[in-house]
């Protein structure tokens, strides 16, 4: 199973609502967060879609922004372009 994932930090200084747009061809083919060499992102094959919240990032690295605690995130439209 191939997933992409994605680490951006969007959040603006009154925590308005923000848009987010996620390019299929910025995604980058993983597994389990390691990349996998030699492969790209198919977006004719998506059959699932993940929002996770995480201390890791690719490949055993950190997510710096990270913190333990309560997590929220009200997701109030999603579509494809």
């Amino acid at each position: 199973i191939l997933s992409g994932l994605l680490n951006k930090n969007n959040k603006n200084a009154d925590n308005d609502m923000t848009a987010i747009q996620l390019p299929f061809s910025e995604q980058v083919p993983t597994i389990f967060a390691r990349t996998v060499p030699d492969q790209t992102f198919d977006s004719k094959n998506v059959v699932g879609f993940q929002l996770v919240y995480s201390k890791f990032e690719y490949d055993d690295a950190l997510n710096d922004k990270f913190a333990l605690g309560d997590f929220s995130l009200q997701l109030t439209e999603m579509s494809v372009y």
